[in-house]
């Protein structure tokens, strides 16, 4: 029950201090983020498959897809 009232708090607080743009930046990012940690979750994952063709392009679709999402991350820009 205290960490909803914490979040919901914490979301309040966010959207009064910040602008409607900014926060949806900080939430892009965060998820852009996220999702970068799982790619690189997955490059792991593949990194220990067996030998096939589907491994290799894995080990090659994920660390793109990585670095693609660390990109968005560190430089979205609000769009107003």
């Amino acid at each position: 029950d205290r960490a909803y009232i914490l979040v919901t708090s914490v979301a309040i607080l966010l959207i009064w201090t910040y602008n409607v743009y900014g926060v949806l930046t900080m939430a892009s990012r965060a998820f852009a983020l996220y999702y970068a940690l799982q790619a690189l979750i997955a490059v792991g994952t593949a990194w220990h498959q067996l030998p096939s063709r589907a491994r290799t392009l894995r080990l090659i679709f994920f660390p793109l897809m990585a670095l693609i999402l660390f990109g968005v991350a560190a430089f979205a820009i609000p769009a107003h």
